[in-house]
């Protein structure tokens, strides 16, 4: 009789299942979508340290050459997954914007850019372009 009532005791009811189980989906509803945007917003973050060290690779171009004449973004950039990399240059080839158009997961972030006179741009509801000195990165 002893061991009939050991094995009754032993376990988990299907209730306290699917209790628990109700607790860890209501955690992981709540969780993902807030490591979802701390990976954004690294992978932002990443992206802008990019776009400087493009930039510092464009006023090294510009220092040689007086000019950003020719100067390109190279084919292969970390981050290529999430982001578009591309430099645009004025007509007196004195200027230039470089962007980072977000794709993938990273889209609808918003574009970052940065020109030639280190002005910054971050804007949340276009995904395609921005206006470096208006709303600078923070």
């Amino acid at each position: 009789m002893q061991s009939e009532r050991r094995m009754g005791q032993a376990g988990f009811t299907l209730i306290e299942l699917m209790i628990v189980m109700a607790i860890v989906g209501i955690i992981a509803a709540v969780a993902y979508p807030a490591y979802t945007r701390q990976v954004q917003a690294t992978n932002q973050q990443r992206a802008q340290g990019e776009l400087m060290s493009l930039m510092a690779g464009a006023e090294a171009y510009r220092a040689q050459r007086f000019s950003y004449q020719g100067y390109t973004v190279p084919a292969t950039m970390p981050l290529a997954d999430r982001y578009t990399f591309s430099a645009t240059i004025s007509a007196n080839n004195q200027e230039i914007v470089l962007l980072a158009v977000p794709k993938g997961p990273q889209a609808g972030t918003g574009a970052i850019g940065i020109d030639h006179q280190g002005q910054t741009c971050l804007d949340k509801a276009n995904d395609t372009t921005c206006a470096p000195g208006s709303n600078p990165w923070k």
